[in-house]
């Protein structure tokens, strides 16, 4: 990475994925990375992804893999320009952690452990110098209106009342799908309260609950879909 960010504090809000990843990439830039997990660990999601053994990424093209977005592709173009998934084949490759592609040209760890993942994205963080907060969950965001009327936010206010100042705060908390792995959408609320809009939340996957016998399903031919 070319950029360099000297002196800078930035504070990463969820330690899921997203938010391993961002502070990796703060980090290797040069600035003073917190990383603040509500909960006791790390990449609660990343363990139950791909049913345990991580679907990581999908080896295709860029055009390929927006072709498969169902809505709004063009949004995913200039993140996935600057960082593919080839990119995050070789991060985890140059970092101890090999790959494989499987059928559908899905990519798992070569362990098929998702627990593999998440050890080496933790393992990119301290040597990037991240700074990791257990047991941390923002309450809100600190702000100020410069003089033009702007509003800036200026860090993180912690519900036991510890303020962290920061120029740059990232929010990588989620979002409704799982709360028990720290999904509760307190990035909506702290989006919200510095003014951006949201989007109406609605279930995408969810668990079925029989209403009638199971016999009833006996004479379909039912396969497996998905990862």
């Amino acid at each position: 990475m070319g950029m360099s960010v000297p002196e800078r504090r930035v504070v990463v809000v969820g330690g899921g994925a997203a938010g391993m990843m961002a502070s990796i990439f703060a980090g290797k830039a040069g600035a003073r990375v917190t990383l603040l997990e509500r909960g006791e660990k790390l990449g609660k999601k990343v363990y139950i992804t791909g049913k345990g053994r991580c679907n990581v990424t999908n080896d295709c093209t860029l055009d390929e893999f927006l072709h498969e977005v169902a809505r709004n592709p063009r949004f995913l173009y200039s993140a996935l320009s600057f960082f593919s998934p080839q990119d995050m084949m070789q991060l985890l490759e140059g970092a101890g952690c090999p790959v494989v592609v499987q059928r559908g040209r899905r990519v798992f760890p070569a362990t098929e452990k998702a627990s593999d993942v998440t050890r080496t994205l933790a393992r990119l963080m301290q040597q990037s110098g991240v700074e990791v907060r257990y047991g941390s969950r923002v309450q809100a965001l600190m702000t100020e209106t410069a003089e033009d009327g702007a509003l800036h936010v200026t860090g993180v206010r912690l519900m036991d009342g510890t303020a962290l100042p920061a120029e740059r705060v990232i929010l990588a908390t989620g979002g409704l799908s799982c709360p028990l792995t720290g999904s509760t959408g307190d990035g909506y609320r702290l989006a919200e309260s510095v003014g951006h809009t949201t989007t109406p939340r609605m279930g995408v996957l969810s668990a079925t609950k029989p209403i009638c016998s199971l016999s009833f399903f006996s004479s379909f031919n039912m396969r497996e879909t998905g990862s």
